[in-house]
Order: C-alpha cells, then sequence, then structure tokens
C-alpha cells in the first residue's frame, strides 16, 4: 500500500551566529501520525527515506522529495500489530530505498523498494524464521548492493551482502563471538561496520570488495564490556567515522582515512563526564562528518576535513537534536524530539564553509 502526500511544513532560518552565514532548516512529520517520524538517509537529489510509528506502534516507511512530497509505504507481508511493520533506512541517488520488515510472525525480513514503488523481499539462507530473528537490511549503495546482517536461529548476528541481480554473500568476521553488525557499504562495495568479541568489547571492521576484512581499533578504546571502537559510515573515499568508547566509557568521534591512519575527537560542548558523549552518524563524499553530542538536551555538529566545528539546535524549546545523514552536497538530515518526547524530521542547509 502506497499513500501520497503533499506536505505543508514550516521553514526556518537558522541566524548568522549559529553557522557564519544563514542557512534553512525545515521541520517536518507525516500527516496524521506527528510523534514519530525517524529519518533515517538522504540522497544526493535531497530524497529523505525513513519510518514512522503509527498510533497503533505499526511502522511504516516513507520517502519525501526534495521538494517535500511524502510517500508512505508498507512491504508486502509487513504485520500490522504493535511494533511490527515496515522501517527505511537507506536509499540510494537513483531512489531505490532499502530496510527491513516485521512479519505477523515477528520475523525480520529486508526489503528493497525500486524508485517506481515495487518492492522486493530479501531473506538470507540460514537466517532464523522465529519472533526478531531474519534478515535486516541497512544500507544500499548506487550500484544496487544491498549490506545487512541476519540473525539464524541461535539469534547469533552475521554479515551479508546482496548484489542487485539477487546473489548474496555472507560472511562473518574473525574473532567477532557476539557477532557480526553492519553499518554501511559504500559506492565500491566496500562495507564497514562492528563486532563484539568474546569479552563483548566493541571493534570496528572493514571488509574489501574481495572480502578481506581490517579490523579497525581507535588507541584510545576501553578494553571492557561494551567499550571499544564501532564504525557508523564510510565514504566513496574509503574514509569511516564512527565512534570510540574509552576505558570510563565516555564516547568519543573518531575518522580514519583509507590508508588507515585515525583520528579522535570530541565535539565542542560534548563535555567530559559518565554518560557524555560525541556521537558521529554519517561522512559524506567531501570528508564532512556529522553527528550528535549528548551534553544537556543534546545538539548537532558538522565537522568539516579541515576539522572545523560548527554545531547547531533546531529552533524548538528544549528539544534534543540528532543529525544522522548527509548528502554529498551537505544537505543534513535527522531527527528530534521535543519536550513532550514526540519526534519530527528535518532537512537542514548549512550555509557558508559548513556547507560541504
Amino acid at each position: 500500500m502506497t499513500r501520497l502526500f503533499a506536505m505543508n511544513w514550516f521553514c526556518l532560518l537558522l541566524t548568522a551566529s549559529a553557522f557564519g552565514q544563514q542557512g534553512t532548516f525545515t521541520s517536518f512529520v507525516v500527516p496524521g501520525f506527528p510523534a514519530t517520524t525517524m529519518t533515517q538517509a538522504i540522497n544526493a537529489n535531497g530524497i529523505v527515506t525513513g519510518y514512522y510509528i503509527d498510533t497503533g506502534r505499526v511502522s511504516h516507511g516513507f520517502i519525501r522529495s526534495a521538494n517535500g512530497v511524502i510517500t508512505t509505504f508498507d512491504a508486502p507481508g509487513a504485520g500490522s500489530e504493535n511494533y511490527e511493520g515496515t522501517s527505511a533506512t537507506s536509499i540510494n541517488d537513483a531512489g531505490a530505498a532499502a530496510g527491513f520488515y516485521l512479519d505477523t510472525y515477528g520475523a525480520y525480513h529486508g526489503f528493497v523498494r525500486e524508485p517506481g514503488g515495487v518492492i522486493s523481499s530479501i531473506d538470507v539462507r540460514g537466517a532464523g524464521t522465529a519472533s526478531y530473528l531474519g534478515t535486516i537490511g541497512v544500507s544500499i549503495n548506487a550500484a544496487g548492493t544491498i549490506a545487512g546482517e541476519y540473525l539464524d536461529a541461535g539469534s547469533v548476528y552475521h554479515g551479508f551482502v546482496s548484489a542487485s541481480g539477487g546473489n548474496i554473500t555472507t560472511f562473518d568476521i574473525p574473532g567477532g563471538g557476539s557477532g557480526t553488525f553492519i553499518q554501511a557499504i559504500n559506492s565500491a562495495g566496500v562495507v564497514t561496520g562492528f563486532y563484539y568479541d568474546s569479552n563483548h568489547v566493541a571493534h570496528g571492521f572493514v571488509r574489501s570488495t574481495s572480502g578481506v576484512v581490517t579490523p579497525i581499533d581507535a588507541r584510545g578504546a576501553g578494553t571492557a564490556n561494551s567499550q571499544g571502537t564501532y564504525a557508523a559510515s564510510i565514504n566513496d573515499q574509503g574514509t569511516i567515522t564512527g565512534q570510540v568508547t574509552d576505558g570510563n566509557s565516555i564516547t568519543h568521534g573518531f575518522v580514519r582515512s583509507a590508508d588507515g591512519a585515525i583520528t579522535e575527537f570530541d565535539a565542542p560542548g560534548a563535555g567530559g563526564g559518565p554518560h557524555h558523549a560525541t556521537q558521529p552518524f554519517a561522512i559524506n563524499a567531501g570528508g564532512t562528518i556529522i553527528g550528535t553530542d549528548t551534553e544537556g538536551a543534546g545538539s548537532a555538529f558538522i565537522r568539516t576535513p579541515n576539522a572545523t566545528f560548527t554545531t547547531f539546535d533546531v529552533p524548538v524549546t528544549g528539544a534534543s537534536t540528532v543529525a544522522n545523514c548527509i548528502n554529498a552536497a551537505g544537505v543534513i538530515a535527522g531527527f528530534y524530539y521535543d519536550l513532550l518526547n514526540e519526534y519530527h524530521g528535518f532537512v537542514m542547509t548549512p550555509g557558508g564553509d559548513t556547507a560541504k
């Protein structure tokens, strides 16, 4: 089922003090469901995808065009009960979206939605079929190749890459005692993500198109439970960004160049106490990184390739801002939650030197 809405949304100009030059900010919600609109990805054409949750706690995918028209969709076979439904996680420049859905039995299935609206399921051989087992699509690249993970009957996570023709390759990271978690695939087919070792310490990784896996461990990474290095995003140049949790359980950002050099960083104002964090979520082709810090209500940040930072907040009193995707032109998308704990999507175009 697909529904098309012409949105009436508002646009606010951010002040010069926020960006050095004027930028634009647009907030949006899926009509009729204002509380839970979750933006997940933006492509080079400014098309945004994500999901929203209706009043019955069922998820539905959406695609928002650059001019604000929103199309919602449900994968065939998606369940319609609490916590079931369709979640879009990624979109490529051609407009193909990928993600996953939960069926009426609570099992996961990956999917790809072609630009014309046709939706196909992805099920990896060996994936479990019971509740909260199955196949999860995470990221789609320019060629239509999808990377993701699947849970087997023992609830162990494994990685997979599904080519546009349907050929699926599965893989496990050596030493990944608690499974393999996929985060992104770039246009060349290089995959990044993280795994937990037998002590539940996180290690990032990058997997080449030939299947060679290289671990990523930032120098400041802690070695206790849930500490370590979490790769989050990779651009077409092979530069990776993500998070590193140190021995005091404080989270910092990192950027890893294609030659393996790692630089750690903290967003201005992120704080250095317990539960404070710098959380990079995405990197674009130009090397600009965006993410969120968790000091106070939570602000978003932009880090340019020369390590210049800009922070911003949505113009809503008391809101927490999560910037989780950026396109090649520097347009940022994400979501924010307000004092009523309602979630709204946003698109933001920075001005001046922060635009790319």
